[in-house]
This record gives structure tokens, sequence and C-alpha cells, in this order.
């Protein structure tokens, strides 16, 4: 079984739709680790809490379309209501508690009991990969209000993190060597349908091309402040090891604009493309 990275409980990918719009419904059971997807009769003792939804009532969870849809769909769900029960462990066991969408995500997300409470800060909704294409001056070049550099730092410019991609993605364990190196950075998001399929689109157009892809959880970018992001954010890099890069170029604009003339790459992504001097 598949898992989200990023949450501290086990969050099944199967659940794709209620993490990408913050709407966990009836019947939805959670457990503190992944072990309780295996063997039950072993992994019991391995699990400190679980616990079910009991509401909202289950409806149909429609699939993610819109680019934009999400986020708003997301925050809109954060503050609304829900009851759960812990069916294990915890201090709360056997208990209905009434808190929020957002409170239970966050739980989810960092593992803090407290966050259930209502009386306890309230926490804010993460950031999607919109705010991520701010920081790299992918289409709108302004640095998002809600800035998430890490604290202490000072907002560094767009070269600067598109940089820190760049070194980080290079030296990735991948155990091969680039002689000609041309990088693609999108702002991902694996629950986001419109990133996915832009993502795939690319990556067909570069069928004929040597390619590899990295995904860098913001976790692994210092200069961002992770736990304000959604977990399924990241930067995907596309290597292309090759000297022909208006050919990538091509491939690229192909994969964006199939029947159109093609537009600003900068609008979607950044292109660092091979330079032989």
């Amino acid at each position: 079984m598949a898992f989200f990275s990023g949450f501290s409980w086990a969050v099944p990918k199967a659940f794709k739709n209620a993490v990408a719009s913050c709407s966990f419904e009836e019947g939805d059971t959670f457990y503190s680790a992944k072990a309780a997807y295996g063997a039950w009769g072993e992994a019991i003792d391995q699990i400190e809490a679980a616990l079910q939804v009991h509401l909202p009532d289950r409806t149909v969870r429609k699939e993610m379309a819109s680019s934009s849809l999400p986020k708003t769909l997301f925050e809109k769900n954060w503050h609304a209501r829900i009851k759960v029960e812990f069916i294990r462990g915890a201090r709360y066991r056997d208990e209905y508690l009434h808190t929020t969408q957002g409170r239970l995500f966050m739980l989810l997300r960092a593992g803090d009991l407290d966050v259930l409470d209502m009386d306890h800060e309230e926490p804010d909704p993460p950031l999607f990969h919109g705010a991520l294409k701010r920081h790299l001056g992918i289409g709108k070049t302004r640095i998002p209000r809600d800035s998430a550099h890490a604290p202490g730092s000072t907002p560094s410019k767009k070269e600067n993190l598109i940089e820190e991609i760049k070194q980080k993605a290079i030296r990735y364990p991948t155990g091969r060597a680039y002689e000609n190196p041309n990088f693609i950075i999108l702002a991902h998001n694996e629950v986001n349908n419109i990133a996915v399929g832009k993502f795939n689109a690319i990556i067909d157009s570069l069928h004929g091309f040597d390619s590899e892809v990295i995904d860098l959880a913001i976790s692994d970018l210092p200069s961002l402040q992770a736990d304000r992001f959604h977990p399924t954010v990241s930067a995907r890099i596309i290597i292309v090891d090759s000297n022909s890069p208006e050919k990538i170029r091509g491939a690229i604009n192909k994969a964006l604009w199939p029947k159109k003339e093609p537009a600003e790459i900068n609008h979607h992504l950044v292109f660092m493309p091979f330079r032989t001097s």
C-alpha cells in the first residue's frame, strides 16, 4: 500500500481527494503507524492511536480537477466541523471529539493530539504549489504575502532558490553523472490533477531524450519553511542530458501548447538550458 510522505500519521494515497480538499467523512479511519495496514495481529502493539470519523456523513468526493479549486475548497473546508472517535490508544480513547477538518488534517500532518482541542490555537491552512511557483518566479514574480521562508532567514531572490534546487538535484544520489545537464523545474503537487497532467505531458514530450526525474520535498530546501506547505507539494526537477537545449525547449512548447502558438515558458516552469561556455 502506498502512503503520502510528509504526514506524521499513516495516510494512504487512497485518501487523495480528502487530502486535496480537506474533506474527511464518515467511516474514514486513520492509524498512527503504517503497520496497521499489514497483519493486524502483528501490528496491534505498534499502533499508538487510531481514530474514525463519524461526521460529516459520507458523500461522493469529487475528483479535484482545477488548479485553483483545490486551494479555495480546501480553505473553505478547513473550518468545517467534524466529529471523530479514537478507537485505540491515546488519552481520548472511546471518546467522541468535536473538532474541525483543519485540526484533523494537522493531527495527521504533525501528530500533535492537542491540536484537536477547540481551545487550542487555531492552525493556519497550508500553502499550495502556487506559493512555491511565486517563490520560483513562475508566472507572477511577487513573493507570497504569507511568505514561507525559514525563520531567521531573509527572503532570498528567486535565483537563489533556483540555484539551491539545482545544486540539490545535481547532487541527488542517482548514481550517475551528467555531461550536458538541462534543468526543468516545476512546482508540483501530487494531488492536483492540473499539476500532474502538466508534468505528464512534458515528460511524454521528452521521450526521445535522456532524462531523469527528481522530486525534492520542501523539507529538502532549507530556505523555505517546510511546515507551512501542504505535504504533497514538492519541487519536481527533470534533468535532461543533452547539448540541444533548443530542441528541449521545442518539446516543452509542444507539451504546453499542443494546438496553438507557444507563449512564455516561465509562466509554467523554470527552464535552465545547458550552456557550453
